[in-house]
This record gives C-alpha cells, sequence and structure tokens, in this order.
C-alpha cells in the first residue's frame, strides 16, 4: 500500500467561498430592511452562485410605498378625467365626475348659480315694480336708485361667479 501511493493520484480542492456553512462556522448576514421570510434558499453545506435568491422578504411598510406612487397616479388620472369632462361639456355636470372634490366644488357651483338665477329673476319684477311707483310719485327716487342698484348687481353677481368658476 505504502508502495502504490505514488501511482494513486487525488485532486483535494477546498473553497469556503459561495458555501453555506454550518453554525460552528457562522457568517453573520446583514440586511438592510426587515421583514417576514417568505422564501429561503438556505440550508447548511450548499453551493450558492452569485445571483442565487438566498431570502425573499415580505415588507408591508415598502410593499405600501412602493404602490403609494401607483394610487397617486391613479388618482391623478381621474382629476385629469374630470377636468377634461368639465371643460367639454360642463354643462352635463356632477353624474360624470369621478373625485369627491371636483363633485363637491361643481354642487357649490350649481347651488350659487341657482341661488344667483332666482335673485336675477325676481330683480326685474321689483324694478318695473318700482319704477311704475316712482313715476305717481309714491316712493322717493332714493328707494328706486336701490333697486336699480339690486338688479345690476343681480345681473353683474351671475356673470362673476360664472366666469370665477370657468376659471
Amino acid at each position: 500500500m505504502l508502495s502504490s501511493l505514488p501511482l494513486i493520484e487525488v485532486d483535494l480542492y477546498t473553497s469556503v467561498r459561495g458555501i453555506i456553512k454550518t453554525q460552528e462556522e457562522r457568517i453573520p448576514l446583514r440586511i438592510t430592511q426587515s421583514g417576514q421570510v417568505v422564501y429561503t434558499q438556505l440550508a447548511p453545506h450548499r453551493t450558492v452562485a452569485k445571483g442565487d435568491t438566498l431570502l425573499r422578504l415580505a415588507l408591508p411598510v415598502l410593499d405600501e410605498k412602493k404602490n403609494l406612487p401607483l394610487g397617486k397616479l391613479k388618482e391623478h388620472l381621474f382629476l385629469i378625467q374630470d377636468l377634461q369632462h368639465l371643460t367639454e361639456s360642463p354643462e352635463s355636470g356632477i353624474p360624470h365626475l369621478q373625485t369627491s372634490n371636483y363633485k363637491k366644488h361643481w354642487a357649490f357651483f350649481f347651488q350659487g348659480q341657482v341661488e344667483l338665477e332666482t335673485k336675477l329673476l325676481q330683480a326685474p319684477t321689483d324694478y318695473h315694480r318700482d319704477k311704475a311707483l316712482l313715476e305717481k310719485e309714491v316712493i322717493a327716487r332714493i328707494a328706486f336708485e336701490k333697486t336699480d342698484l339690486a338688479y345690476d348687481l343681480a345681473q353683474n353677481a351671475l356673470n362673476q361667479f360664472q366666469k370665477r368658476y370657468q376659471a
């Protein structure tokens, strides 16, 4: 047996690089994020190569951060669609709006416009009545001027209100 040793050839090669070691030869693994392990390829004496996935972590905080821009994008797309709808067909109004912000503003606009239109409908009646009373000298001229001013203000208020909301 001793005489056959020069004839026997055995390749010995040891490499620690790329092998997961046992508990005795422990190398600490540090990760920058913490989370729940959902997948692992870690096992003693298992060979790993560059680029292998060793752990997969579930990170709810990072998932929320990842989904936040997608939610914002979706919200902005709805806002753009509402703006297009309002600029193309503003008379159709609230039924086609998707965002609560524009629905709320449209409701305020519609309510304010109805109020101002009602005042504008009443203003000519008051104006003509007070004009007839002024001609019969039943009321003073100053009372008629107040009614005339209220009529002009009602017309201007409706026009300004509509322009403000269009802007």
